[in-house]
């Protein structure tokens, strides 16, 4: 509001020389104001919005960036890469905003995502089995219990002979035009 009445925008906390005496709360709003103006998209800052709301605002004065190193490291980056690239992301709006320096921060975080072999390891583990089941599967367990069917199997000609049914050609009961001879 102030900025408003004045016409210009207050200096950022940071430039201020408060960051020993920043307080959370007022660190959080600061940065959803800043992020608001900065990125239009809304897609592009709900998770960084959400992470200050719901956890960052939350975490108990003064304002310190080893608590976000510590925030951002309770998720191994092994397991759960999206949401330690998405913490990484909501302490990297909060530097961006200029209200607290977090470079070093940044630094150590992004050293610690996973390289070489153990990046090649979490890429083949969380990948996905995409296979269409062999025939086999199909004629004996899917298509045999399907409406639209009712009974049919690949091996055998006749609607009679699927797998619900004994096995041998049933008769027709209407005598002529079978296909079969009555038995």
């Amino acid at each position: 509001m102030r900025g408003h009445r004045k016409g210009q925008w207050p200096e950022p906390l940071a430039a201020r020389g408060r960051t020993s005496r920043l307080r959370w709360q007022g660190l959080v709003e600061a940065c959803i104001a800043d992020i608001e103006v900065r990125i239009c998209k809304e897609g592009s800052r709900v998770h960084a919005i959400n992470d200050l709301k719901l956890r960052v605002a939350r975490f108990r004065d003064p304002a310190d960036p080893q608590r976000l190193l510590s925030w951002a490291m309770e998720v191994n980056p092994l397991t759960h890469l999206k949401r330690f690239n998405r913490r990484i992301e909501t302490i990297s709006q909060i530097h961006r905003s200029g209200l607290m320096d977090l470079t070093a921060v940044l630094q150590q975080l992004t050293g610690m995502r996973p390289k070489g072999a153990a990046e090649k390891i979490r890429k083949a583990s969380s990948m996905r089995v995409r296979v269409i089941p062999p025939m086999l599967t199909w004629s004996t367990g899917w298509i045999g219990s399907s409406p639209f069917t009712s009974g049919y199997s690949p091996a055998s000609p006749c609607s009679g002979c699927g797998p619900m049914s004994s096995g041998t050609p049933k008769a027709s009961t209407t005598g002529a035009g079978s296909a079969f001879p009555a038995t």
